[in-house]
């Protein structure tokens, strides 16, 4: 548990390489126990944090943990996660369209309205050579939250 606080303690390190460790190391906890789920409002403080390296590690861990936590909890973080779809920076919605197959296949009661927030989610205002990726991105996403079981 120690090692958890010290990993969570570093997620919004400035030196972005012992933060990423940290965040690998906290995903590899999440795949096996619920541990770092403790942490989960923590994650949820992460989204909204000025920085986007800091908010891409909020929903990589929240999208980790959601098998961890009540449906409930998972329903109320849902708005805030959704909101990355349309963060400013492009790498970032990027990586919260990856995340949600793996949030869809933590709590599956949640498949539908995660669907949902991908058909409405739009990159008409990114780059062209961004919104092409936004884009096959979103389609993998929804292909791969249809065919989990």
């Amino acid at each position: 548990m120690d090692s958890i606080k010290a990993n969570i303690a570093l997620l919004t390190n400035q030196d972005h390489s012992l933060a990423y460790s940290a965040l690998k190391e906290l995903l590899k906890i999440s795949e096996v126990s619920a541990d770092a789920s403790l942490y989960f409002e923590y994650f949820l403080q992460l989204l909204g944090s000025e920085q986007s390296y800091i908010r891409t590690r909020g929903l990589l861990l929240i999208a980790a943990n959601l098998s961890w936590v009540s449906e409930e909890k998972a329903v109320q973080a849902l708005p805030a996660c959704f909101g990355l779809l349309q963060d400013v920076k492009p790498i970032t919605r990027r990586q919260c369209i990856q995340a949600l197959p793996t949030m869809a296949e933590g709590q599956p009661g949640l498949k539908q309205p995660i669907l949902e927030a991908l058909n409405k989610t739009a990159a008409a205002d990114v780059p062209e050579t961004m919104r092409r990726l936004i884009e096959k991105d979103i389609q993998k996403a929804r292909e791969q939250i249809q065919n989990q079981a």
